[in-house]
């Protein structure tokens, strides 16, 4: 009976094989990078050994075979790709460093220009076991003119340096491991001018996005110079913080840096205006179809579009998506869009394996996916078929809104710690301005750029940009737009989106059935699983963030660093802050070398000296009379690296920061 369940499964899959294998590349893709300690050089050689074994055995059993050597590929390639990286960090402590190098890029941030330094040396450089030869690059936010300062310039600068950080609080946001993959040795601000040595002899497509992106903010201002910018040339950090964050509430980022949608419809419009073209001179294309011309043409004017924003990984995704369709044009080969989505992120995967924990990979490749699929459902059904186009038009941009909404919703949660309530309504009026409006505009603007006459195309543009912005505000200020939620297991949520994945693909109803019950109990599961820290503990910082009485989150010392405030509030969805240096804080009480934080009738006492600044003058806890039916005592010596406690019913749940901490090559 199970013998004959299998064998109809695996011939239910037969013609699903791609699907396997690329499933077993991913899932040692997934396997060394959750890993807490990184691999020995003994184990990658059993892996190699193990690969030539599957090798040997291919032509018995081929499936079988060819999914264990993707499967240690998967783990192969991203050890590989980090060891011959070998990123060297400077020390985590910021220290002042005299610098020298090349300028790679220059770009806009929110707090100044963001330039990033090749070729680099350093003097001052108190970190005797990085020297200058193994450092990388490096990424320096400059706040002082650059109008002289081009791509290419080597240069000499003073700046206060150091290490990217690895995640402040569970499950946060790894800046170390993104940097290491970059070859970013270090992070920081310059604290003088940028001098020229030697100026650089040729542009580059970063110095052609820096000016284009300063032009439009001089002619539109931050705000809609930072939107035109990001539909552009996919950069948008010129937009203040205020505003951003309401593009952010009203789900609309994804519109501003450059990505599928954009890639899409730039390679259609290059498609559809190459073949009308090509047609006009058909007799000289005896040879050719205009078809194939055209598509030809797609290819070309979507990589260009490509290099100009920066190769995104969202935008990488969707030209390889676009290339290998026009491709099955000139080729006349049928291609299949689920097939073509798989093909696009195995190949990213495998040029950047560490691009699966990047949330922008994930949201890209889960939108796609889920269109996709409900699409062929659309079409399958003949749903909508006898709409006229306007109508047709309208009901599609809802439901591609819906799809994208839901399907990028679990890695929103557990990356941002915050849900887009009303992002359906705003992407309902951007995607169609976007689509019709603004990306004709941008293409318009390409043409225009090489004769000077640009800027009457930006002027052409700002009242959509208008609109854009307005849609943005209204729906950003909505009361209840943002909904902030704790830290999730992020586990669990990886998992349930596998398994959803999975069963997008699968022929066999037996194992869809299974996986979509499976995801369903970690679906229900998930919400019990959510354990909101009352106490957070850094001892190096002395920052305590608790929930006082009125279930607001609050830090008891005032000097804490913004990202660090922010990476805090995220963990345990935090509305505000509140730190008032003159108010007794009545949650605490501190006596010779220890505190002791209380909460429904437990308390937790700290052996950790003084967590307050000297305002604060917390309770003495002689004060404190009542009868805990919880004392639990914690010594700071035990959880050096901080801590996070949890009151829940009568027990009080400690995990320490060393508990969360990994020892990976970009840990160190």
């Amino acid at each position: 009976m199970l013998s004959e369940l299998i064998k109809k499964i695996i011939k239910d899959e037969n013609d699903n094989i791609i699907l396997w294998l690329f499933l077993s590349y991913v899932i040692g893709d997934i396997f060394y990078f959750s890993l807490s300690d990184e691999p020995s050089y003994f184990t990658i050689r059993g892996i190699i050994v193990a690969i030539l074994v599957a090798l040997v055995g291919i032509r018995k059993f081929p499936i079988s075979s060819m999914a264990m050597i993707l499967f240690m590929l998967g783990i192969l390639v991203p050890f590989s790709k980090a060891h011959l990286l070998d990123t060297k960090f400077v020390g985590i402590e910021p220290s002042f460093y005299k610098i020298k190098g090349h300028i790679e890029s220059i770009l806009p941030g929110s707090k100044g220009m963001i330039i990033v330094i090749k070729n680099v040396e350093l003097r001052g450089n108190k970190d005797k076991t990085v020297p200058n030869e193994q450092l990388g690059r490096i990424r320096i936010t400059v706040k002082t003119s650059l109008d002289n300062i081009k791509t290419g310039d080597y240069v000499s600068l003073k700046a206060i340096l150091y290490r990217p950080s690895n995640p402040v609080v569970i499950g946060g946001y790894d800046f170390a491991l993104k940097a290491f993959f970059e070859g970013i040795s270090a992070v920081g601000y310059a604290v003088s001018n940028l001098d020229i040595i030697e100026s650089g002899k040729f542009g580059s497509i970063e110095q052609l996005r820096y000016k284009i992106t300063s032009q439009l903010v001089s002619i539109l201002g931050n705000s809609l110079g930072g939107i035109a910018s990001g539909l552009i040339v996919g950069e948008y950090s010129f937009i203040d913080k205020a505003f951003l964050d309401e593009i952010r509430i009203a789900g609309l980022t994804h519109l501003l840096s450059v990505s599928g949608m954009h890639i899409s419809i730039m390679a259609m419009i290059f498609f559809v205006v190459s073949r009308k073209f090509a047609l006009l001179f058909n007799r000289y294309l005896i040879y050719f179809y205009s078809k194939k011309v055209a598509a030809l043409m797609a290819i070309l004017g979507s990589f260009m579009y490509l290099a100009i924003s920066g190769y995104k990984v969202a935008a990488i995704r969707a030209f390889i998506m676009s290339a290998i369709y026009f491709l099955g044009i000139i080729f006349d080969k049928f291609t299949i869009s689920k097939r073509s989505v798989l093909l696009s992120a195995f190949l990213i995967l495998l040029i950047w394996p560490d691009n699966l924990v990047h949330p922008s990979f994930l949201m890209s490749f889960l939108a796609v996916l889920a269109i996709i699929v409900t699409y062929e459902y659309i079409y399958e059904k003949k749903y909508f078929a006898h709409y006229n186009f306007i109508i047709k038009y309208l009901i599609f941009m809802v439901i591609t809104s819906l799809v994208a909404t839901i399907s990028t919703l679990p890695i929103i949660m557990i990356n941002f710690n915050n849900i887009s309530i009303y992002s359906i309504i705003s992407n309902f009026v951007a995607v169609p301005l976007t689509t019709a409006y603004l990306m004709p505009g941008v293409i318009l603007y390409f043409l225009a750029y090489p004769f000077g006459v640009e800027s009457y195309v930006i002027e052409l543009m700002r009242p959509g940009l208008i609109i854009f912005a307005k849609v943005a505000n209204y729906v950003g200020s909505l009361p209840y737009a943002n909904l902030k939620i704790s830290y999730i297991n992020h586990g669990l949520v990886y998992l349930l989106v596998l398994l959803v994945s999975i069963s997008l693909f699968v022929k066999s109803v037996l194992v869809r059935r299974s996986l979509i019950f499976v995801a369903a109990a970690i679906l229900i599961y998930i919400p019990f699983s959510i354990k909101t820290a009352n106490l957070v503990l850094n001892k190096k910082l002395q920052i305590a963030l608790f929930e006082n009485a009125d279930g607001i989150m609050e830090f008891t010392n005032k000097k804490v660093p913004n990202w660090y405030k922010s990476a805090y509030l995220s963990y345990v969805g935090g509305e505000e802050v509140v730190h008032n240096p003159d108010i007794r804080v009545s949650e605490f009480c501190c006596d010779n070398g220890y505190c002791a934080y209380s909460r429904d009738k437990m308390r937790l006492i700290i052996n950790v000296g003084k967590l307050f600044n000297h305002r604060s003058s917390p309770n003495s806890c002689d004060n404190f009379k009542d009868a805990y039916q919880v004392n639990q005592a914690i010594d700071l010596k035990d959880v050096e690296e901080g801590f996070y406690a949890s009151f829940e019913g009568e027990k009080i749940n400690i995990t320490k920061f060393t508990e969360v901490q990994t020892n990976r090559i970009w840990s160190k």
